[in-house]
């Protein structure tokens, strides 16, 4: 009686895949620097002429730490570039804060009240770049600046996500709804508009500390 072992084929191909993966987690250390983190997703220059560049960067779910693209996304909601942007070229030109630079800009949400447009809402929105160079960013190869770090919501209620409306206020050529007559003259009780701007209109502005890190 023949009592030799034999591995069947299959056993065999689930034996080469097993060893292949083991290959590749000696290879692929977890530490691994993240290389899609470094690819540009956009880039501008803001209101006095000076380069921001936005990279895909990286973002912990479990941790809400990262930078770029991906923390504005998956922490704040934001899902369109010109919400980045536009606080940039605010033409005051941000502040200065060591290495880093601070801009603001608002959202406003407009609605038709006792048949005049008004703001119902207002949310301030900033966008952080820092400027010094950093090899390696959250694991992420740079050899350049981080760029932008994030672009946040100052939420009332201290929440992460904007507002669903931010996008629309920040879209290109978005304006107030109406002329200043279809304003004033505006009948239409279900109207809503939204729009952004450089100024606070009913909210007092807070503190310039960079409250999303």
């Amino acid at each position: 009686m023949d009592t030799t072992t034999r591995v069947r084929p299959f056993a065999r191909k689930s034996l080469l895949t097993m060893m292949l993966a083991t290959l590749l987690v000696v290879l692929i250390p977890a530490g691994a620097a993240v290389a899609a983190g470094n690819t540009v997703a956009s880039a501008w220059k803001d209101s006095k002429g000076r380069n921001v560049v936005l990279y895909q960067g990286t973002y912990n779910t479990s941790t809400k730490a990262g930078f770029g693209w991906a923390k504005i996304k998956g922490k704040h909601a934001i899902t369109k570039y010109n919400t980045v942007k536009f606080p940039t070229l605010n033409p005051d030109g941000g502040t200065a804060q060591g290495t880093q630079r601070l801009y603001k800009a608002w959202a406003q949400k407009w609605q038709v009240i006792n048949g005049r447009w008004t703001i119902t809402a207002e949310v301030e929105v900033r966008t952080v770049v820092e400027t010094a160079t950093k090899s390696l960013y959250y694991n992420v190869r740079l050899n350049a600046s981080p760029g932008v770090l994030t672009t946040y919501c100052v939420n009332a209620n201290k929440a992460d996500a904007c507002p669903w409306w931010v996008d629309t206020a920040f879209a290109n050529g978005n304006r107030p709804p109406g002329s200043a007559a279809a304003r004033s003259s505006q009948s239409t009780a279900t109207s809503t508009g939204y729009t952004a701007g450089y100024g606070s209109t009913i909210t007092q502005p807070a503190s310039d500390m960079i409250i999303d890190e």
